[in-house]
């Protein structure tokens, strides 16, 4: 036996009461179903309204308008390039390779000055502070 051959069963489809078609329609009388009078008996409720409280929509935040992003910048300091000779020509691409910074990272890197520097260094595309080009500078290195 399969599924199509099933007899069907008295009373499995029931026709759906049509509400507010008159006293004949199965369902009470001038209500409907609805109660008595009021905002839910006339259909006047939105849906997005939550009783009274404050709504959803006004609860959370405004996520509209200009947001600024900052640039990641990894900052190094003066300890991190002692381990460089003089006259060396530091550049992203020698920092990935001696590890100071990681294989996979494509943001900006600055030098900042803390610590002793002692050794002369030429910066190529690597930010720096003042305090820091100054230092730089001071020992005859250049930052371009």
């Amino acid at each position: 036996m399969n599924l199509h051959e099933l007899p069907k069963l008295a009373g499995a489809n029931k026709k759906a009461k049509r509400l507010g078609r008159g006293y004949g329609s199965g369902k009470g009388s001038h209500t409907v179903g609805r109660g008595a009078k009021g905002a839910l008996a006339r259909n006047k409720v939105s849906s997005s309204f939550e009783g009274g409280q404050l709504p959803l929509v006004k609860r959370l935040p405004q996520f509209q308008g200009f947001t600024y992003h900052r640039q990641k910048c990894l900052s190094l300091s003066f300890r991190d390039l002692s381990i460089f000779e003089d006259g060396v020509e530091l550049t992203k691409e020698l920092l990935k390779e001696k590890n100071l910074i990681a294989k996979n990272y494509n943001g900006a890197v600055k030098i900042i000055a803390t610590g002793t520097l002692t050794t002369k260094l030429n910066l190529k595309d690597i930010a720096t502070t003042k305090g820091a080009k100054q230092k730089i500078e001071s020992l005859g290195g250049s930052v371009l």
